[in-house]
């Protein structure tokens, strides 16, 4: 089954770099400004963040620095989060868009941070793992710059139990393949357990919600569905058809996926 890189590749030829990466940056926005995401952020805002005094926080894998921003809104006194990332582009976004004495970005590699060890007080890292050649490593150096008795907040895709009910189930299984993306994530939430585990870290709670991403116009901006459907394996003939019936369930209030959403807390 194709990658993700792959059809984006294929989708975004060269010369449409910036029209790509601003559609990339409005549905990064989009996501992040999900109702469900944000509580998800509050709560891990109010409960980890703010009862601290200056705490020192660590976004990893911050892309353009919503998670970032929103988390810096609990920061009391002298605290900081560090946004990082490996993509120097979406740090420039970050730091044009969130600029605030709380937040700091940086880009790097996020299984080679440039921090000392114990040093933070929160480790936050949402929808970074699965798209990670080796999420293992990532989840190593989380625990090696997290300050005993600190937490590490995980929030990932569970795209295995992706819904989409507009398309058949041989599409759906398609769809689900292409956001999978690595073999791996198909058991994400039981392999994260499972390093977390191996690495001696505490996961003393988890659980799951629902994103519910019902506005096919701002999804369709990163790339369409019936793109996919046809890169993915259907008949490239069927796209026009896969498009018709995208259009109608839109047209109709019938769009709408669902993505599982694994969160979990882990104590050093």
């Amino acid at each position: 089954m194709p990658r993700i890189q792959p059809l984006l590749n294929e989708a975004n030829p060269a010369g449409e770099e910036v029209s790509y990466l601003q559609s990339f940056t409005e549905a990064v926005s989009f996501f992040s400004k999900q109702d469900r995401l944000h509580q998800w952020h509050d709560t891990v805002g109010s409960a980890l963040v703010a009862s601290q005094d200056a705490a020192e926080v660590i976004d990893i894998g911050c892309d353009i620095g919503e998670s970032s921003k929103h988390l810096s809104e609990y920061i009391k006194g002298r605290g900081l989060v560090h946004g990082v990332d490996a993509n120097s582009i979406f740090i420039s976004i970050a730091s044009q868009r969130q600029p605030d004495n709380r937040l700091q970005f940086s880009s790097g590699h996020l299984d080679q941070l440039d921090y000392n060890n114990d040093v933070f007080d929160l480790v936050y890292l949402e929808r970074i793992l699965h798209v990670s050649d080796d999420y293992a490593s990532i989840l190593k150096e989380a625990k090696r710059v997290l300050k005993p008795q600190a937490v590490l907040a995980i929030c990932e895709p569970d795209f295995s139990r992706l819904q989409c009910d507009f398309v058949s189930d041989a599409q759906l299984d398609i769809l689900r393949n292409i956001f999978i993306e690595r073999t791996v994530v198909s058991e994400l939430p039981k392999n994260i357990e499972q390093n977390i585990t191996g690495l001696g870290l505490d996961m003393f709670e988890q659980n799951t919600f629902d994103l519910i991403i019902d506005d096919f116009a701002r999804f369709d901006s990163l790339f369409s569905i019936s793109t996919m459907l046809a890169l993915g394996g259907v008949d490239a003939d069927a796209e026009e058809a896969a498009m018709d019936k995208l259009n109608s369930a839109a047209q109709a209030g019938e769009f709408k996926i669902t993505i599982p959403m694994f969160t979990c807390f882990v104590k050093k």
